[in-house]
């Protein structure tokens, strides 16, 4: 398949409301091809009428293509970005998809950190994974006022989520993101908190969690956490969670402890949390 057979059939097909394209590259596989699919001239004849979009491992669209996607495809619930060797985030302008309410961004090695801060606000779940250039730095995540889902994973620059999440948020889900922190993160946005997830992010500071979270999770009902820190020295009280929390997983990371929880500091847990399920 062709740039311009592409370009042609979307140029036609003006009720489309699912399009698939994966897999779409072109030429031989290298981009020095004279076949590669690069997004020129497409232009689609849906408009807005298109409602849920999976560009994936297409390797080699340009900035100026979602930047169009932007602008044409304005009745967008669903875009999913995966595996592009060349997308920045330069100018997509994705916040003109009003309607947007999932967004996945994956495997996306040039996405620059700024271009998080230009999303729409009408999103109710984002996931990133294996963008390496995200930092998390000037993030202003709590203007996605509707936010109820947000994951990372495999995020290896990412060293903080910003100075506050959105006060929507119910599940939190990151996982090998061995710089995130989150020293200064505001816990006050935890207040619809359900579920919290994180797995191997070995620097992410626990310590302050298990002290901001009985004053600000009141509606948590999960807490897994894996591969972290050790809570030895460390001043918290649990007993504010036990009518809400359900379920408490927590292993810390060598060469803290291994296998678990130190035994003295998982006995105070269970004191402290006395209805909850707690594996250790």
């Amino acid at each position: 398949v062709s740039n311009s057979t592409i370009a042609t059939l979307l140029s036609r097909l003006d009720r489309l409301e699912t399009l698939s394209l994966t897999w779409v590259h072109g030429g031989y596989g290298y981009e020095s091809d004279s076949g590669v699919i690069t997004g020129d001239g497409w232009d689609f004849a849906c408009g807005d009428r298109l409602r849920t979009l999976d560009l994936s491992k297409c390797f080699y669209l340009k900035d100026e293509l979602i930047s169009q996607i932007s602008e044409q495809l304005t009745g967008l619930e669903s875009l999913k970005l995966s595996d592009h060797r060349h997308l920045t985030g330069r100018n997509w302008r994705l916040d003109r998809l009003s309607k947007l309410r999932s967004l996945e961004l994956r495997e996306l090695p040039k996405l620059a950190n700024s271009s998080i801060n230009h999303l729409p606000v009408s999103l109710e779940s984002l996931r990133m994974e294996k963008c390496e250039t995200l930092t998390g730095e000037s993030w202003q995540l709590d203007r996605l006022s509707k936010l109820i889902e947000l994951r990372f994973a495999d995020c290896d620059s990412l060293g903080t989520l910003g100075d506050k999440l959105s006060s929507s948020l119910v599940t939190l889900n990151a996982s090998h993101c061995p710089k995130l922190q989150c020293s200064g993160l505001d816990y006050s946005s935890f207040a619809q908190l359900q579920s919290f997830l994180m797995t191997d992010c070995y620097q992410f500071d626990v310590k302050r969690l298990f002290a901001e979270l009985p004053q600000h999770a009141s509606t948590l009902r999960t807490l897994a956490l894996t591969g972290c820190e050790s809570l030895k020295d460390a001043d918290w009280d649990m007993s504010p969670l036990n009518d809400t929390l359900q379920i408490l997983t927590y292993d810390e990371a060598e060469p803290a402890y291994v296998g678990g929880l130190d035994k003295t500091l998982g006995e105070q847990l269970q004191a402290q949390l006395p209805d909850c399920v707690i594996a250790l």
